[in-house]
């Protein structure tokens, strides 16, 4: 008998745990008021999900203005917009502001992100080490 309750808290504590992971990943994208919580004000650093696992950082300033690194390049400057459809839209420097590329964005795991490309565009990629930020001023100078 009491093997048998031993059995069945253990089986519910299981059940728990994996509902909770479950919740932390999610199959709905972040609502826009979600988005302005997560990913404004935050600098955050990832791998796209390719075989190579490319790495990339990007950071986000409460003003909205981002930096992005991708492997080393030089710091690209932009801005992200999120819209009313619950994107996450960036558009940089490089392109002179012409292309947007805009994303769904999910819980993944406890604390990260997973950023899916609209319409087709490239590797989906995560976010895992996320830090909160006012600027992104220390990616654009000397020794960033």
């Amino acid at each position: 008998m009491r093997l048998a309750v031993v059995f069945t808290v253990c089986m519910a504590m299981a059940g728990l745990a994996f509902a909770q992971n479950e919740q932390a990943t999610t199959d709905q994208p972040l609502t826009a008021q979600e988005l302005r919580a997560a990913i404004i004000g935050i600098d955050m650093v990832g791998t796209y999900v390719t075989e190579d696992g490319r790495r990339w950082r990007e950071c986000i300033a409460v003003d909205s203005s981002t930096v992005y690194l991708f492997e080393g390049a030089q710091p690209d400057s932009g801005r992200l917009t999120l819209t009313d459809n619950d994107e996450a839209c960036f558009s940089y420097v490089s392109s002179n502001f012409t292309r947007t590329s805009c994303f769904r964005v999910y819980r993944d795991g406890n604390s990260g992100l997973r950023f899916i490309g609209l319409e087709g565009l490239g590797d989906p990629f995560i976010a895992k080490q996320l830090r909160r930020v006012r600027t992104c001023d220390h990616l654009m100078g000397p020794g960033a």
